[in-house]
């Protein structure tokens, strides 16, 4: 007979000796040496117990996972246990039947707390005589808990701990099983601008607006409501027998909560679409009503699609002010620069105003940099540009949200490019950089000399600065013109005037 190795086992191997009845006592030794190493060694707890129930052997894993030492375990009367359930499992032994048990154990030494299946089984003589038995301890604790996590998987969203959407329609299928007669609500939320969160601030951010909507849909719905995560950015609520009264109690609370979570917290706004539908008598398909609160939700989002985007930017607007008084300073002063610039460049109206609202909206990216710093080529002079270079995009991405805004996207992108291409984030040169950035950037190079540290620079050395960034940083003719009117002093920037 062939073994797995694809060699004859040899003669005097132990197992084909012991199987042919030839086993010495010298080979019997070795055959007890190899079973006890393997008693020894193997990574689940044995014993051995004799017929009037007493430990009289058992290995060191056993006594690891029950938190004790095998000198404790051996000469345990096992009959004589507080636990009920093992008594019974070895009196089955001891009656001749293999039976188990799973449970919970305590350590008394350790208070370690682990889940075990204990099977017992009799060993008996040649004759059926129950001579004691020998039990399997295995410690399943992880098994246990990965069975708990795969069940929790299968019925919960594991980032806002809500239902998933596959236990929301099965609980929508067995409904639709039974002969219930109450009036059936669904409503569908959605979030208006989690995509926006995710791709300025990152999916951590985004992960915290999911929790809070969870928690504000939760506290403004009734305790019998079910609710679960359906989508990406999607919730749905069922209520039974809740009715037009229930709608308009939940749509209350909705706004007050979003109202108070934004005045709160407003670094992340929430902003929220809904819709929902009333089940009517005997209707027996809920997933068609829940297809009608769901467009319902969506008449009301493209309803008010332009006013939800438009509070979203003007919300990380407020939240950048709020973090950073100066932001709002700068502003003012930017747009002083950009008045008298104009004028003198005979801007029409337009060009102007698009100019003056880039020194508003120029730094909206901002909001998704970790502790803000000082932005500008100083900064970024000073090993600040990891972060700061993506400004320019994340703010372009917040710009275009928003009807109101998108016309300066493009503009918010390119601020930062420089005239020798030295910029970011596109390496633009001369000019390739939009009229508008190249105007802004020759006004905030000069705010940043004035504003520079406790002191800043005076006028003279202002001018020397700007002169020697121009043809690098800054557009050159445009420099030259802006200097002129330092000299002539339509600009002012003595005491630190901007």
């Amino acid at each position: 007979m062939m073994g797995k190795s694809g060699r004859q086992p040899e003669d005097n191997s132990w197992y084909s000796q012991l199987l042919s009845g030839e086993m010495s006592a010298g080979n019997a030794s070795a055959n007890e040496l190899k079973l006890q190493m393997v008693f020894e060694h193997v990574p689940i707890g044995l014993m051995h117990f004799d017929r009037t129930g007493i430990i009289t052997s058992c290995n060191g894993s056993l006594a690891a996972m029950l938190g004790t030492t095998r000198e404790a375990l051996l000469g345990v009367d096992l009959l004589g246990l507080t636990d009920q359930r093992i008594v019974r499992l070895v009196g089955n032994a001891l009656q001749g039947e293999m039976s188990a048990v799973e449970g919970g154990y305590t350590s008394a030494a350790s208070g370690r707390k682990i889940r075990c299946k204990m099977s017992l089984q009799p060993v008996q003589d040649l004759k059926g005589q129950v001579l004691g038995g020998v039990g399997i301890v295995e410690d399943i604790t992880r098994h246990r808990e990965y069975e708990k996590h795969l069940q929790y998987l299968s019925q919960k969203d594991p980032v806002t701990d809500l239902y998933n959407r596959s236990f929301f329609e099965g609980q929508l299928e067995t409904l639709n099983a039974s002969l219930f007669k109450e009036q059936i609500v669904i409503i569908i939320c959605d979030i208006d601008n989690l995509k926006l969160i995710n791709d300025t601030m990152g999916h951590q951010a985004g992960d915290r607006l999911l929790r809070e909507t969870a928690r504000i849909i939760t506290r403004s719905s009734s305790p019998d409501c079910l609710i679960a995560r359906i989508g990406g950015d999607e919730f749905a609520i069922l209520s039974i027998a809740g009715g037009q009264e229930g709608i308009d109690s939940f749509r209350l609370k909705l706004r007050e909560n979003i109202k108070e979570h934004n005045q709160a917290q407003g670094d992340i706004p929430i902003s929220l679409s809904y819709g929902y539908a009333i089940s009517r008598e005997n209707q027996t398909d809920l997933k068609a009503l829940m297809r009608e609160a769901d467009l319902s939700m969506y008449r009301q989002k493209i309803t008010q699609r332009h006013k939800n985007k438009e509070f979203i930017v003007q919300s990380f607007m407020r939240r950048l002010e709020n973090f950073d008084a100066l932001i709002v300073e700068k502003s003012k002063r930017l747009r002083k620069y950009l008045t008298v610039f104009g004028d003198r460049l005979d801007l029409s109206r337009p060009a102007l105003n698009y100019a003056l609202s880039l020194a508003d909206y120029h730094d909206i990216g901002r909001i998704s940099i970790k502790n803000h710093p000082e932005m500008g080529r100083l900064a970024k002079e000073e090993g600040a540009e990891g972060e700061i270079d993506r400004h320019c995009e994340i703010g372009c991405r917040i710009a275009l949200a928003s009807e109101e805004t998108a016309i300066l996207a493009n503009a918010i992108l390119k601020h930062h490019e420089c005239w020798d291409g030295s910029g970011y984030p596109l390496g633009l040169k001369g000019e390739e950089i939009p009229l508008e950035c190249r105007l802004f950037a020759v006004a905030d190079a000069c705010d940043e000399l004035v504003h520079k540290g406790t002191e800043g620079l005076n006028k003279d050395q202002v001018i020397k600065r700007l002169r020697a960034m121009a043809g690098k940083r800054l557009d050159p003719g445009l420099t030259g013109i802006f200097i002129q009117l330092l000299m002539e002093e339509k600009i002012k920037i003595h005491g630190r005037w901007g």
